[in-house]
């Protein structure tokens, strides 16, 4: 999860440690996932649970042999028709034991940390998203997309940042934007990486009534 959050662009200039170069990617409002292609092809929820059985669309697609082995992260959307759920509905389709066939799954994926057996999670942002475009985005699928000019653009100032964000936020599946470090390797192993900044395009607030 990113470490920050903005609610102006402004606010980015209170925030220190960073290079100035920039990754703004579209925040989608589901649920994040990993996908492990190796010789068989697993699906994990956030708390590491085998949820591979919900993706049949996704597995399907991965299977073809132009996608190499890998581990990918993303995020999983849930569709009514062509309208996007809430990430609330995404996860209970997910814990839910069995499938209601009116609904869609969707992935999009922002992120690579293993290609062709080859650890690149340590590499830069940059370098990790010309690999996943490279060898992935030609592939993109309505179910099963990858980086693009759509939802991913590279930055190194505050106007291009706000301009891209805000372009970015017009997509129907946006929630938002998060703002990574164009030179920051992948953080493995805690809750909250301090080279992303999340944007969202509204305010919300967590609640308990009483």
């Amino acid at each position: 999860k990113p470490m920050y959050r903005i609610f102006e662009i402004d606010d980015m200039k209170e925030l220190k440690g960073f290079t100035g170069e920039w990754v703004v990617q579209e925040k989608y409002d589901g649920m994040r996932i990993q996908i492990h292609k190796t010789d068989t092809i697993k699906i994990y929820s956030f708390n590491n649970r085998d949820i591979t059985s919900k993706f049949e669309q996704q597995i399907k697609i991965l299977e073809d042999e132009k996608f190499p082995k890998c581990i990918l992260d993303g995020e999983a959307t849930l569709y009514n028709e062509d309208e996007p759920l809430h990430r609330a509905d995404t996860v209970a389709y997910v814990n839910a034991e069995k499938k209601d066939r009116k609904y869609e799954m969707k992935v999009n994926v922002f992120d690579i940390m293993k290609l062709e057996g080859e650890d690149v999670a340590k590499e830069k942002l940059e370098d990790r998203l010309n690999k996943l475009m490279g060898a992935f985005s030609a592939h993109s699928d309505e179910y099963l997309k990858f980086p693009n000019k759509s939802n991913t653009r590279f930055a190194d100032s505050l106007e291009e940042i706000e301009d891209y964000a805000k372009d970015i936020m017009k997509n129907p599946t946006s929630e938002g934007v998060v703002i990574k470090d164009a030179k920051s390797s992948y953080v493995i192993g805690k809750k909250k990486n301090p080279k992303w900044i999340k944007w969202k395009k509204f305010v919300d607030l967590d609640l308990i009534v009483l």
